[in-house]
């Protein structure tokens, strides 16, 4: 601000200068006196106040800003959105249309931000989505309670400062996979349909289930995708994997 004023009133003292010069005025003589104080003046003051650059410090969970010793903390879970949007600004934006704008050295360091702050973001997503896969199991959990937390994981406040929700696109892989555990795939495919109202991502958990070898499983998927997480069809699938399993291992 004060550097805005000083530059002003040396620009406006020498056009006044030179136009009082021009019109042989005795006053021209003042004017230029005063400007060469008036630019040492803002010299002296651009260096005791140079502008401050803020940091960002990209980590494993968020981006912390730091400017004049202030600090912002931004938690990836928050961040809906990073990108560049005039020159050297970068804006993120935060749920309830909150932004935070950040002014760079230059639109190429702008960018730069931008690229460093996605990646660190799907990475941190990605790997926090996967580690919560664990919680679609049933666990100690009643059935009611597991059905509850199932609901639960997928909803818009699910998402806090350490956990990032399941998505929909997690969840219909988790279905897919011939690998994964029964109890794990028709709790994924009940999370899907009590959380999204996607016909594709649900044709996908139906081909799923036409596509499974195993009877009760299929039953099991195709209740589940229908939004009903029935205990006796979830029991009879699960008796059906462990059975399989013995037979494997004493095979």
């Amino acid at each position: 601000m004060i550097l805005g004023c000083t530059g002003l009133v040396t620009a406006i003292l020498s056009i006044v200068g030179l136009f009082a010069l021009f019109m042989g005025s005795p006053r021209a003589v003042v004017v230029l006196l005063f400007m060469p104080c008036t630019f040492h003046l803002y010299q002296r003051i651009r260096l005791r106040f140079p502008s401050a650059p803020t940091i960002a410090h990209i980590g494993s969970e968020g981006v912390e800003l730091v400017r004049r010793g202030r600090r912002r903390w931004i938690s990836f879970t928050d961040l809906e959105s990073v990108a560049r949007t005039v020159g050297e600004v970068v804006e993120f934006r935060l749920p309830g249309e909150r932004q935070v704008a950040v002014t760079t050295a230059s639109a190429f360091e702008a960018d730069a931000l931008v690229g460093r702050v996605r990646a660190a973001q799907a990475w941190s997503t990605r790997g926090s989505a996967a580690a919560r896969l664990g919680e679609l199991d049933r666990g100690e959990r009643t059935h009611d309670g597991w059905r509850s937390a199932l609901v639960a994981l997928t909803a818009k406040g699910a998402a806090s400062y350490r956990k990032v929700a399941i998505d929909a696109e997690t969840l219909a892989q988790v279905v897919e996979d011939a690998a994964a555990p029964a109890e794990r795939r028709v709790a994924a495919a009940f999370a899907l349909a009590s959380a999204s109202g996607e016909e594709a991502l649900l044709r996908r958990v139906r081909i799923a289930a036409e596509a499974t070898a195993s009877e009760p499983l299929r039953l099991a998927l195709e209740r589940a995708a229908e939004g009903e997480l029935e205990q006796e069809a979830v029991e009879a699938a699960l008796a059906e994997s462990r059975e399989r399993a013995r037979s494997r291992h004493t095979a």
